[in-house]
């Protein structure tokens, strides 16, 4: 495929602010996750742990570490065990996906309380399973 400049990919997906998504392959839409194709579509309550946690709103509810407890912000970035995430002052925080419990807000409004030793594995494979 020739790419000419000043023409989109065919398939990539972007989100409102232009900027494109991470994690998406440009195979079009699923439809089983319908929407436009944004970091949280698709995501509901029962198959959070099969989607992309990137993009989404976090609040740590309850941690070992009393200095993370109400953390909020957006998830930037995953790795295996832990979630990085941007704060309202554009801060990044590290924060241990083991032994916190979290809690997403997908799109609607609607919050899912997920305990962080169920995140624990590289983001690839737990989309996978």
């Amino acid at each position: 495929m020739k790419i000419t400049p000043g023409k989109p990919l065919q398939g990539l997906r972007v989100s409102p602010s232009g900027k494109p998504f991470q994690g998406f392959r440009g195979r079009g839409r699923s439809p089983r996750c319908g929407g436009t194709g944004g970091a949280r579509d698709g995501a509901e309550p029962h198959n959070l742990l099969q989607h992309e946690l990137i993009g989404l709103r976090i609040n740590v509810e309850e941690s070992s570490n009393s200095t993370l407890r109400g953390l909020e912000g957006t998830v930037i970035d995953e790795t295996r065990n832990m979630l990085i995430i941007e704060n309202e002052q554009k801060n990044e925080k590290k924060i241990p996906k083991a032994g916190n419990i979290f809690i997403f807000e997908l799109n609607g409004g609607v919050q899912v309380r997920v305990k962080g030793d169920r995140l624990v594995s590289r983001p690839e494979d737990r989309i996978k399973k």
